[in-house]
């Protein structure tokens, strides 16, 4: 009996220490597949929780990340039988535009995200913008002055982004912004709470917290 009990004792060790290995190596194929992954770690106990895929704490570091909006909700919805996850990103690009140093944290449903726009990226996304810097930052709305031109012609621009049923929108300041008024992201899976934002070096620095629905 003393040798079956060890024996158990001695593959339940081995799991723990195996399935977190295993269970990193799975997310890292499959982040792989939209960057460059630099580590990714898992924890959680018993190891058994993972066969059913509920880890206590899963930390992401990756140096790009190429994915569009729909694939982003997606990878996070799939996160939700994880506690508390933790991503770096270097530059993720999502369609025209490149976030640089991306932070996001989730505990339970809830979700906190970073990042920092620099103007040439803005630039290359949008070629009609000469310039474009966080001025305020009230009530939840950010606004944004700058600069854009075309055939010629330039004129000063203000825009103010802000969300809008779990959704962020963006709308030019004045009479014009019911009219004008454009999603920036909407996806049933994540509702987004706040937006908020100032200057940062080269660019602008952009919070948002969110929940998963």
């Amino acid at each position: 009996m003393g040798l079956v009990i060890a024996a158990l004792l001695a593959v339940i060790a081995a799991a723990q220490l195996l399935a977190p290995v295993l269970a990193a190596r799975a997310i890292r194929a499959r982040l792989s597949r939209h960057g460059r992954v630099l580590s990714v770690s898992v924890s959680a106990f018993p190891a058994v929780a993972l066969l059913w895929g509920h880890a206590q704490r899963v930390s992401v570091r990756m140096e790009s990340f190429t994915v569009t909006a729909a694939d982003l909700a997606g990878l996070l919805e799939q996160s939700g039988s994880v506690d508390r996850l933790s991503v770096e990103i270097s530059a993720l690009h999502a369609g025209l535009l490149t976030l640089r140093d991306v932070r996001l944290s989730k505990v339970g449903e809830r979700l906190q995200a970073g990042a920092r726009i620099e103007q040439g990226d803005l630039r290359a996304a949008l070629p009609v913008l000469g310039s474009l810097s966080a001025v305020s930052d009230a009530g939840g709305v950010l606004e944004l002055r700058g600069s854009a031109g075309a055939l010629g012609l330039s004129a000063s621009v203000t825009v103010r982004v802000s969300v809008s049923d779990g959704r962020i929108v963006v709308a030019p300041a004045g009479p014009l912004a019911g009219l004008l008024r454009f999603t920036l992201f909407d996806d049933p899976r994540i509702h987004v709470q706040a937006l908020h934002g100032g200057a940062a070096p080269g660019g602008i620095a952009v919070a948002v917290s969110a929940v998963l629905s």
